[in-house]
């Protein structure tokens, strides 16, 4: 009888963990440049690239003839995005979310992230793009 693949996934998870524990245990020091050069070199250029490209995406194909008519819109858009999220995260994870490692959980929580990531990319869009009347306090 085959496993599941999301056994296999959670299993190598696992293993790898475990593996990176032993490391930093073992060698603190190249543990933290190990992960000092993960930060610098992959995760950072990767949200720089997620934010690039949400912010040049909205500015090709979001009313690019009408700056200020987009920057409110992306405001609006944000702020009622990351609201309904703060109302129904409870709900969400009561009704969607089952307990233990499944590939729908990661699949759910992955776009969460991934909308609210770009609901923040709004905000700041639409604040720098010309909602000037907007007063932060």
């Amino acid at each position: 009888m085959h496993r599941p693949l999301h056994s296999h996934f959670s299993t190598l998870i696992l293993c790898v963990m475990k593996g990176l524990q032993a490391v930093k245990d073992a060698h603190p020091r190249l543990f933290l440049i190990a992960d000092r050069c993960l930060v610098f070199f992959v995760l950072f250029p990767s949200v720089v690239a997620f934010w690039a490209g949400v912010w040049m995406f909205l500015d090709l194909h979001f009313y690019p003839e009408h700056v200020e008519w987009s920057a409110w819109c992306c405001v609006a858009a944000g702020a009622v995005i990351l609201v309904f999220f703060n109302v129904v995260q409870y709900e969400l994870t009561e009704r969607f979310l089952e307990p233990g490692w499944k590939v729908r959980n990661v699949v759910i929580k992955r776009l969460y992230t991934l909308v609210a990531a770009c609901a923040n990319v709004f905000l700041c869009r639409g604040r720098m793009s010309g909602a000037k009347d907007i007063k932060i306090s």
